[in-house]
C-alpha cells in the first residue's frame, strides 16, 4: 500500500457524480447530431428503454442554454426530434417538435 511507502496521510477522494445518468448522456450526444451517436443511444434503448415522458422533460428543461455546433436552438431541437423518432416512432416526434409550454403562476 502507499500508505505504508510513505510517511504522509493518504486520502481517497471520490466525484460525487462521476459519470452522467443516462438521460443526460443521450441529450450530450444527441446535441451533436452525429450518426454515430444516435447509433449509440439507440444500442441504449435497446438495452434499456429510455421513457419518452421523462427524455422530453429534460430536453425541454434543461437543454435550453446549449446551442448546437452550427444552427442554434433549431437545430438543437432538430436533432433531437430526429433522436426521438428512432426510437419512439413518427408520433412521438411530431409530439417532441413544439416545446412543452412552460406553466405560469398567475396567483397573486
Amino acid at each position: 500500500m502507499i500508505r505504508d511507502a510513505v510517511s504522509c496521510d493518504v486520502f481517497q477522494i471520490q466525484p460525487v457524480d462521476p459519470y452522467p445518468d443516462r438521460y443526460d448522456l443521450a441529450l450530450m450526444k444527441a446535441t451533436r447530431g452525429y450518426q454515430h451517436d444516435f447509433d449509440v443511444i439507440q444500442e441504449m434503448h435497446k438495452r434499456r428503454p429510455f421513457q419518452f415522458a421523462k427524455l422530453r422533460n429534460r430536453f425541454d428543461t434543461e437543454m435550453t442554454h446549449v446551442t448546437a455546433k452550427v444552427g442554434g436552438q433549431k437545430e438543437l431541437r432538430d436533432n433531437f426530434v430526429a433522436l426521438v423518432e428512432r426510437l419512439f416512432g413518427r408520433k412521438k416526434a411530431d409530439e417532441a417538435r413544439v416545446p412543452k409550454a412552460k406553466k405560469l403562476d398567475l396567483r397573486v
